[in-house]
């Protein structure tokens, strides 16, 4: 009787985890930039502050753009006057604790961001922050 002979010192590579991995990270970075996005779509040059925190994430957040002409926008929709009244009561009806983050342009004009900020407390919202980068 013959028997077949196993060459067992041929070492074999699985490539089937690595590629795995591979398609895990490209998927969670895929997601990572589309969320990105949505604080990218103004173009706006925020201060520096030496004692910025990275923000918590909230589920209920409301983020306000100024940008440097004076353009007051939320989720890339430019409001004034009563439109941006109106979304501010809106989110104050769904909880008064809602984050508001102002992402005002550092060469804007600093009344806009207070004007904004009135708009907040008139409309009920008292969870109120200014964004920064940290330096």
């Amino acid at each position: 009787m013959r028997l077949s002979r196993i060459d067992e010192d041929e070492p074999t590579i699985n490539l089937t985890p690595m590629i795995d991995v591979i398609f895990t990270l490209l998927v969670f970075f895929m997601l990572a930039t589309t969320f990105a996005e949505r604080e990218k779509v103004l173009d706006l040059e925020l201060p520096l502050a030496t004692t910025a925190k990275s923000p918590q994430p909230t589920p209920l957040e409301l983020v306000i753009n100024v940008s440097r002409s004076g353009v007051i926008s939320i989720d890339g929709r430019a409001l004034q006057g009563d439109a941006l009244r109106r979304t501010l009561s809106d989110a104050a009806r769904r909880g008064s604790s809602t984050l508001v983050t102002v992402r005002g342009d550092r060469r804007g004009s600093y009344d806009e961001i207070v004007r904004v900020l009135d708009e907040c407390m008139r409309a009920g919202l008292s969870n109120l922050s200014l964004s920064t980068l940290d330096s």
